[in-house]
């Protein structure tokens, strides 16, 4: 069987023809994978930044919360040395002391009257350390020597540990 050579250079150019179609098409599948990859590259990119910045802006916001807590303590810090005595005869006098079962201030002379008919109060000492109200010892006497580690509900005390468990 015999080709004629135009026949021949018409097959040979259908078959150039696919080839540079299939060389084409090959070439856009490329192009788009790379397209895709850099697209990726740069939504992982982007999702880095977004944690960082997260990451920063948390840091942000508990440097702020850091800030507002120290503010709120030199605040109440200041509220409770300048206090004043909660006892309508004395309500022009600096308050001394805090009865934490009573809630009210007290200057010095309404705290000596108040310890004697409430002797098992616990009072707190506005001219010391008042950095934190819930320190000091246990008033149960076997505990004495213990810090104050808990508030009793049932008793509306605070109390140690060994108050506590029982």
């Amino acid at each position: 069987m015999f080709t004629s050579i135009n026949e021949m250079k018409k097959k040979l150019k259908q078959i150039n023809e696919e080839n540079d179609k299939l060389d084409i098409d090959k070439k856009k599948k490329e192009k788009k994978n790379k397209e895709e990859e850099e697209e990726e590259e740069e939504e992982e990119e982007e999702e880095e930044e977004e944690l960082q910045e997260e990451g920063e802006e948390q840091e942000e916001e508990k440097e702020k919360e850091k800030k507002i807590e120290i503010e709120n303590n030199e605040i109440n810090e200041d509220k409770i040395k300048h206090k004043k005595c909660s006892l309508q005869e004395h309500e022009e006098s600096d308050a001394n002391f805090y009865c934490i079962e009573c809630k009210i201030y007290m200057c010095n002379k309404c705290e000596k009257t108040h310890s004697e008919l409430f002797k098992n109060h616990q009072l707190f000492n506005l001219d010391k350390d008042n950095k934190d109200i819930f320190t000091g010892y246990c008033k149960e006497k076997k505990h004495q020597s213990f810090e104050l580690d808990y508030f009793c509900k049932n008793h509306n005390q605070l109390c140690c540990q060994h108050v506590s468990q029982n």
